[in-house]
């Protein structure tokens, strides 16, 4: 099973692209999106480029790494999960796949790949959210962050990328709020403010000060021709 585009712009995501190598905060020499000399299809790709292990200073094109992050997490993370904990619903195997990633394979024998793993996968989520959160023995804010989206992706299918998520969760339909731009559009065109502004989603209160100025101005001119005519039929008494 293959990750999905959205899947692997998730783990880029959190990692981070850096073209430079850099140790880590446990101190492992590091590259590109994550990549270290530990991942087999990385290692493989670095010494026949370069004849030689990653070292300081070492630099890698976003292109080739854009292209290695597809190939080093199919051919050996992804596969990996599907060794332990078989066919998955998509975003399921995504997010197995950032937490393999991110945490070496050896995570998918921890306590929340064994809850998934039987089926029961709130518990999982709930044990991955909370945990394994830590660097050199110091909690880390991003891992914090990655664990519980990683979790939200497990339980609901939510990438955080503002996009559709995998879960049965069908938008809610907001007939009302199309009749109400209808209904704007309409009386901008009756006030001769444009229906344009309408679209542009003017805020209410504009559109009842546009309209209370007309109305007051059309009962102004409605007033004094009433008292122009008047004036006119109503005899002089003077004198």
């Amino acid at each position: 099973m293959r990750i999905s585009d959205r899947g692997l712009a998730f783990i880029a995501r959190h990692e981070g692209f850096v073209a430079r190598a850099y140790r880590d905060p446990v101190g492992v020499l590091t590259i590109g999106y994550g990549f270290t000399m530990g991942s087999r299809v990385f290692a493989a790709f670095w010494r026949d480029r370069h004849g030689r292990a990653l070292a300081p200073g070492d630099r890698l094109d976003r292109g080739e790494a854009d292209a290695l992050l597809r190939r080093l997490v199919d051919g050996e993370y992804g596969a990996a999960v599907t060794r332990e904990l078989g066919e998955l619903p998509q975003h399921r195997h995504d997010a197995a796949c950032s937490v393999a990633f991110n945490l070496g394979p050896r995570a998918l024998g921890w306590r929340w790949a064994r809850a998934l793993k039987a089926g029961d996968v709130a518990g999982a989520a709930k044990i991955l959210g909370a945990n394994y959160n830590t660097a050199g023995g110091r909690r880390l804010a991003g891992l914090v962050r990655r664990r519980r989206e990683e979790a939200a992706l497990l339980l609901a299918g939510d990438y955080g990328d503002g996009g559709v998520s995998l879960a049965s969760r069908p938008p809610a339909a907001k007939p009302r709020a199309s009749a109400r731009r209808g209904l704007w559009a309409s009386l901008a065109g009756v006030f001769g403010l444009g229906a344009a502004g309408a679209a542009r989603g003017e805020t209410l209160s504009a559109w009842w000060i546009a309209g209370a100025t007309v109305a007051a101005l059309v009962i102004a001119g409605t007033l004094l021709l009433v008292r122009r005519y008047w004036r006119r039929r109503t005899p002089n008494r003077a004198g």
